[in-house]
């Protein structure tokens, strides 16, 4: 079960541990944590990576806790790589606890794996990187010649847009809600990404002109 806090915690954990866990269980930041118990149960977790200045999340009976901190530091060479890691998300269900929905690598990079792209995508988004829209942008970004440039939850708008031009983001995706928050802005006006992807929400023919 992977707990990290922040967004670069929790990539550096995926990348680490991509096909020397067996499974990998993505907590997202919102997510009920009295319910971590019925899914370390359900998804059979025997360990947890969680934030180093914090102890590991309560109500997790597991044989493990492994921390994870920043900034990362050399470590020996890890063993083998000899499991096809499963990626199990959870649904943002309305009540209960959420459903498990077990992915591959090849699940989710089907859509993007096979298009030959070559010239360099530098990424961003407004979507959290444990749920399935955010996921797919870091391993886009991590299959291709580019960069991802990640949010913080606690960073404003303007200070993001202006760090993701400064970094040169030339890609960037999230809702049409996002959008609208972007075009209200002071940075704004200031930030040209060559490619907006907009996905989640209906989006109306206002927010699409203004974006363009």
């Amino acid at each position: 079960m992977l707990a990290a806090s922040n967004h670069l915690r929790t990539a550096a954990a995926l990348i680490e541990l991509d096909g020397l866990a067996r499974r990998l269980v993505l907590c997202p930041p919102d997510l009920d944590l009295g319910l971590l118990g019925e899914i370390a149960m359900m998804a059979e977790v025997d360990a947890v990576v969680h934030d180093a200045e914090s102890p590991p999340p309560a109500g997790l009976d597991v044989a493990n806790a492994t921390p994870c901190a920043l900034p990362l530091r050399p470590a020996p060479p890890p063993p083998q790589r000899r499991n096809a890691t499963e990626w199990v998300l959870l649904t943002s269900g309305t009540t209960g606890a959420p459903k498990l929905v077990s992915h591959n690598l090849a699940t989710l990079t089907g859509a993007f794996a096979a298009s030959g792209q070559t010239e360099p995508q530098n990424w961003a988004t407004f979507y959290d990187i444990r749920r399935y829209g955010g996921l797919q942008i870091l391993l886009r970004a991590i299959a291709g010649a580019g960069s991802l440039t990640l949010t913080d939850p606690n960073e404003p708008l303007d200070d993001f847009l202006d760090r993701a031009e400064a970094r040169g983001v030339t890609h960037i995706s999230g809702t049409p809600s996002h959008w609208r928050r972007v075009l209200m802005s002071r940075a704004g006006h200031r930030f040209a990404p060559h490619y907006v992807r907009l996905s989640g929400e209906i989006a109306d023919d206002a927010v699409i002109a203004s974006l363009k």
